[in-house]
Parts: structure tokens; sequence; C-alpha cells
């Protein structure tokens, strides 16, 4: 049996029982895996094979939850849970993401403000090394203004 879904169509009957015709717009008839991957699964499938087989294929939607659906059923609520958790995740990285960009702003402006307090007190020790270098003319000439008065003060006398 082809496994390629046909165009065919679906008629409904007053029993709310779909009535699912293949490519030859004839009525399908319902068959059931028996090897494979999905053994015991129904499907619709060209009424005609194998003689005249129009490719047409369809899964059979309305049979009851089997042991395997339900299974399935429930692997994909997690696969969803999943998808779900690592979106939130990915939205927490990226928040950190954005925090650890702010820090960094933060980082480098702080680190030029220091480098521009290290050049501020840098200008600062060099005024103070020239303004201690003027007081200590300054004493030395207070100091050599008094031993040259004390000369006079002894040669007058």
């Amino acid at each position: 049996m082809a496994s390629a879904s046909g165009s065919g169509s679906v008629n409904t009957r007053s029993s709310h029982q779909a009535i699912v015709k293949c490519n030859h717009d004839i009525p399908t008839k319902l068959r059931t895996v028996k090897s494979g991957g999905h053994v015991g699964r129904k499907f619709y499938g060209c009424a005609m094979w194998p003689a005249a087989d129009c490719g047409f294929f369809k899964w059979e939607v309305n049979e009851g939850y089997s042991k395997e659906c339900h299974e399935c059923e429930e692997l994909h609520v997690k696969l969803l849970e999943q998808f779900t958790s690592i979106a939130e995740l990915e939205l927490q990285f990226k928040i950190f993401e954005d925090k650890v960009s702010k820090i960094k702003m933060k980082k480098d402006k702080m680190a030029a403000e220091v480098e521009e307090m290290r050049k501020e007190m840098a200008r600062i020790n060099a005024e103070l090394a020239k303004s201690n270098g003027g007081e200590k003319l300054a004493i030395r000439a207070l100091l050599l203004s008094w031993i040259f008065f004390a000369v006079i003060i002894v040669f007058m006398k």
C-alpha cells in the first residue's frame, strides 16, 4: 500500500459516520497495519488495492484511544512542557544577558571615572609639590632675612 496521501473526499451519513472516498471516488476500505512501527493502527486505503491502487492513504482519526495513543499524547504533553521550559529559560538567559551588558557598561563608566580621578590626583600632587617648593623657598628667605637682621643689629651696637 502506498503511503502517499490522496485527495479523496469525505461524505457524512446521518449517523455522523464519515464515508471516506479515494481518488477513484469510491468508498475506501478501513484496514489495520500488520507490521512495522504502527502495528494495530487503522487507516483508510483504496478499496481496489492491490489491483488498481490509486495511492490514497489516510490514518483513521476517530479510532478510540489505545494504550499507544495515550502514551503518545502523554509524550506530546511532556514535549510541549519541555518546549515551554526551554522558551522560559531562553527568556531568562536574554534577561541575564541584558543585565550583564548593563553591568559591563557601568563598569566601563566607573573605570573611566577612576582614570579621570587618577589624572586629577596626579595634577593636584604636581601642584602640591610646586607649592611645597615655594613654601620651602619662602621659609629659607625668611630665615635668611632674620639672620641678616641679626647681623645688622650686631654691627649697629
